[in-house]
């Protein structure tokens, strides 16, 4: 099983692979791209839960929605790393080829 999501999906789907992990089925692979941590953008809060495996995280460094700040937060403590894309906003605007070219890689990564 392969999680994708992106915002709020990839809030979802990290719930999901921590459901799915905690019950010993964990995904294969998890995919979340400005996926929200903390108090972001309007107030809205989120528990992002964390140790997550086979997760790549990817992150837009100029995300006004959800602050790069946050997302590294939620990393620091498990030291999960985060790629971060430079220039880009959350909705990742001219550089979707790059989302998804990060997406097919990590799918095509071997885990040993």
């Amino acid at each position: 099983m392969v999680l994708v999501g992106f915002s709020f999906g990839a809030f979802v789907q990290a719930r999901l692979a921590r459901r799915l992990a905690d019950a010993g089925t964990p995904a294969w692979r998890t995919f979340l791209a400005g996926m929200p941590f903390g108090t972001v953008e309007a107030g809205r809060s989120y528990e992002t839960p964390d140790g997550l495996p086979d997760t790549l995280v990817v992150h837009g460094e100029q995300d006004r929605q959800v602050p790069l700040d946050a997302v590294l937060a939620w990393a620091r403590p498990e030291g999960h790393p985060v790629v971060v894309v430079p220039g880009v906003g959350h909705f990742f605007t001219g550089c979707l080829p790059v989302l998804r070219s990060l997406l097919v890689r990590h799918l095509q990564e071997v885990v040993f």
